[in-house]
């Protein structure tokens, strides 16, 4: 499932290769909105006790053992999980000017 902002143009010129069904729908303003919008479609392919994971085209860089870990640490769990990751260190802020 892929939610993607109404103004996007590269979408249809990407090659994705995929061997499931892959449903596209329009996001919304918020990533929230994206996500509930993106739930709405699956909800309508899916049962009720399938897993949805959410992942964001901002964090591009998701290792397979990470995922692994969440899927893993999470198998037996009723609700849900959040992958997350220490922060760094240094963390800058610019002013207005730059």
């Amino acid at each position: 499932m892929v939610a993607l902002a109404p103004s996007d143009r590269h979408w249809q010129r990407m090659e994705v290769r995929c061997r499931a069904p892959l449903w596209v729908t329009s996001g919304g303003a918020e990533r929230s909105d994206s996500v509930l919008a993106a739930l709405g479609v699956l909800a309508l392919h899916g049962d009720g006790d399938d897993w949805v994971l959410v992942h964001d085209a901002a964090r591009p860089c998701l290792r397979r053992e990470d995922l692994d870990r969440l899927i893993g640490g999470l198998w037996d769990h009723p609700v849900d999980g959040l992958l997350a990751v220490p922060v760094g260190d240094t963390l800058k802020a610019c002013g207005a000017r730059g």
